[in-house]
């Protein structure tokens, strides 16, 4: 009996030899079915995708633009590029590797040396995270020669530099009000925000204590305790009555989850070219989006609904030390409503109800549940399952 040998190549990454490859038709969202792509099994890199293209005699080959972005690579950068494709696929971080994101990779990975140096941070390792993958703000772990870590972040080169502060000065309110969540070092020059420039373009970056717990997402079920469960409840609860009593400077500066962001978001969802919708589908949106609408009127923006979230409360963004629960991914805060935030956060971390309870007792521990949680709850929950990236 003959066996069928798969076919290999040199991974273009890491230059591992006789790597067996598979060539597989492109998802409609990436480009033309009828192209392809290839799936390449690494034993450095991982399992991971690669843009390629068919040639006029059928034969195919990484796709020459790819190509030309990871040829010229230096062994640091092809080491480092080959850690950030382990890591997506270890963190379950779908993409296919093209001279765009390629290119993001390797540039933000220059930037944060660049911005190490703000900090003085000079023969530390740059490591980016796995979990919280974020093109826009890219997250890096600083190992330093004698073990001890920080978080660097770099903050997105299209943010208002006002969004950064804002979210600076409101994290800082939480701390004083005893919210387990990030802590902030000083540049050199003692400045928080420190601003890097590199090829005639600047960026900002933060940089944050190290946090020496496991992600909930990774604990073991054992571990997400009734106390657990109270705690975080708790800790947003804190987080929600800050912004509730707070008095907002006039130069705050940060996203708004409302109605009109909704409306925003549905329409660029019912717009993309890749997905073809059936007329009972957008019958289901626009019918979705009606109800929603008319629940936000009726809840109103008062202080006691609506103020500034996390808006990413999810296991993936807690880490978790004993039974506190440490809020430590804000990017994406913005004034919504408190009850989005509360439902989010029980949405994708409790599995049971005693947690859930736990929870909200925690929370009702600092103050009420907010206004129309019984009413609107699974009306947000819907909203969140349809329009996943809304809030």
């Amino acid at each position: 009996m003959s066996s069928v040998t798969s076919p290999t190549m040199n991974c273009p990454i890491c230059r591992t030899r006789e790597v067996a490859f598979v060539v597989k038709d492109a998802p409609a969202f990436y480009k033309d079915p009828k192209e392809p792509v290839l799936r390449l099994d690494c034993p450095k890199c991982s399992n991971y995708w690669l843009n390629a293209v068919r040639h006029a005699d059928g034969q195919v080959a990484v796709d020459p633009p790819t190509l030309a972005t990871i040829e010229p690579l230096t062994d640091t950068e092809r080491a480092y590029f080959s850690e950030c494709v382990q890591r997506m696929i270890d963190h379950n971080c779908w993409l296919i590797i093209g001279p765009d994101n390629a290119d993001h990779f390797l540039g933000d990975w220059r930037w944060a040396q660049t911005m190490a140096q703000r900090w003085g941070f000079e023969g530390a390792r740059l490591m980016i995270s796995g979990g919280g993958f974020d093109a826009a703000n890219r997250l890096f772990f600083v190992v330093h020669q004698d073990g001890t870590r920080h978080v660097l972040r770099l903050v997105s080169r299209h943010a208002e530099p006002a969004r950064t502060r804002t979210m600076m000065d409101w994290l800082e309110r939480l701390r004083q009000a005893e919210v387990p969540t990030l802590t902030p070092v000083a540049g050199l020059d003692g400045a928080m925000i420190q601003t890097a420039s590199m090829d005639g373009t600047s960026r900002q970056g933060v940089v944050f204590e190290w946090i020496a717990g496991p992600v909930w997402e990774d604990l073991p079920k054992e571990a997400v305790t009734v106390d657990l469960a109270r705690n975080f409840g708790a800790a947003v609860g804190r987080a929600h009555q800050v912004s509730a009593t707070m008095e907002t400077p006039n130069w705050y500066h940060c996203r708004r989850y409302d109605g009109r962001c909704f409306t925003q978001y549905m329409e660029r969802l019912k717009a993309k070219p890749h997905r073809d919708y059936s007329a009972a589908q957008i019958a289901e949106f626009e019918g979705l989006e009606r109800r929603l609408l008319v629940a936000m009127e009726t809840l109103g923006e008062g202080r006691d609904d609506f103020g500034i979230v996390p808006a990413d409360l999810a296991p993936h963004n807690t880490q978790v030390v004993g039974t506190v629960p440490y809020l430590v991914d804000m990017m994406s805060f913005g004034w919504g409503y408190f009850l989005a935030d509360l439902q989010k956060a029980m949405r994708l971390t409790f599995d049971r109800e005693e947690h859930e309870t736990a929870f909200l007792a925690g929370y009702q521990q600092v103050r009420p549940l907010p206004r129309g949680f019984d009413q609107f709850r699974e009306l947000f929950a819907e909203a969140k399952r349809v329009a996943v990236h809304w809030f």
